[in-house]
């Protein structure tokens, strides 16, 4: 199993004293070191040790999240409470959760079997998330709803996403050397910054405020769905790695899905069409979801987050590394944008 969904901490950074893993309520038969968390042998059998990055009330929220989509879709890891109580233990200055290991194979996106039992479980999974927000809200949690709610905010990110393009532009131009990355960016950035509006205009124009207060609609939303965060074990999907989770309107999930599932494979339509297909089987997208969604699939957000990541050191990649993902990104714009108009279209075109 591959665990690169992790973050970037190298396990050598990790503390293994065995009173850590006591604290857990955990006896240590071994540890071995798999990308950045540890694999644990112990005598409640195989776990994963974590050293997070992010504070306590992230923490809690995840464990909630978890807590909340197993009650109806047990397919999520579970993260172990600690002998306090707390599910996580503070040891020195840093945070380590313990969680389930799911003993599967990740999802190959070449295999359209998978790609079909990965959309049926993201349907699943977000039908299980359905409520959670009412929940914290009803339980006293209104903060951790507050700092966890990303609907309702995607055409104001998009705007403030021009703004930096715009911005970055101006910045790099001024440039006195301008390596390789910079006269790409410049020769290409105005197509994006258009791309931009476009898809500002195409999400203003849809129901995009009134879904956001539909609360069917309102899920938890994994926002990290690459291949080695779902994991097929007996012909089903099961999800891990829910770092980056919040609440937010199922569509941005299929989004970020679509997106993953297809920019490796020429972004071929008919993938979207069985993705689309098998979502449905577990919840009836309707023609304002589908305007929606294809909203957000025409925003550059590869390009838009290669660039980010370079001139913002968002990133600890090396510039040829940056430099083949720019290139391949812009590369690909053609299939990119011929799968747009298809998706029109099949979908969104009333004839």
């Amino acid at each position: 199993m591959d665990f690169n969904a992790w973050d970037n901490l190298s396990p050598v950074e990790y503390d293994l004293d065995t009173k850590l893993i006591e604290r857990f309520g955990l006896k240590i038969k071994d540890a071995s070191p798999v990308r950045s968390v540890f694999l644990i042998d112990t005598d409640k059998g195989k776990k994963i040790l974590k050293k997070v990055g992010y504070d306590t009330d992230k923490i809690y929220f995840i464990y909630y999240a978890l807590e909340y989509i197993n009650n109806c879709f047990p397919k999520v890891f579970r993260i172990l409470k600690a002998v306090d109580g707390e599910p996580y233990v503070k040891w020195e200055e840093d945070l380590y959760c313990v969680l389930d290991l799911i003993d599967g194979r990740e999802t190959e996106f070449s295999n359209p079997i998978d790609v079909n039992i990965a959309a049926q479980g993201i349907s699943k999974f977000h039908n299980a998330g359905v409520g959670f927000l009412k929940y914290l809200k009803q339980s006293e949690k209104e903060k951790m709803a507050k700092d966890n709610s990303n609907f309702g905010k995607e055409i104001e990110k998009y705007k403030e996403n021009l703004e930096k393009m715009k911005e970055l532009k101006h910045r790099v131009s001024c440039y006195k050397y301008k390596n390789e990355f910079d006269s790409m960016f410049l020769d290409k950035v105005d197509y994006y910054v258009e791309t931009i509006y476009k898809s500002i205009e195409l999400l203003e124009d849809t129901n995009y405020d009134k879904l956001c207060t539909e609360e069917d609609n309102i899920v938890i939303c994994h926002n990290d769905l690459a291949h080695h965060n779902i994991i097929i074990k007996d012909e089903e999907a099961y999800f891990i790695d829910l770092d980056y989770c919040s609440i937010d309107i199922r569509v941005k999930d299929l989004n970020n899905f679509i997106n993953k599932a297809i920019k490796n494979y020429a972004f071929d339509i008919d993938r979207v069409k069985n993705i689309i297909y098998n979502y449905k089987m577990y919840y009836p997208l309707d023609y304002s979801n589908i305007e929606i969604l294809y909203a957000m699939l025409y925003f550059p957000s590869d390009f838009n987050s290669i660039v980010l990541n370079y001139y913002e050191n968002h990133k600890n990649w090396g510039e040829e590394v940056f430099l083949d993902r720019l290139k391949k990104r812009i590369e690909l714009e053609p299939y990119r944008k011929e799968f747009l108009n298809k998706f029109y279209e099949v979908f969104i075109k009333v004839t």
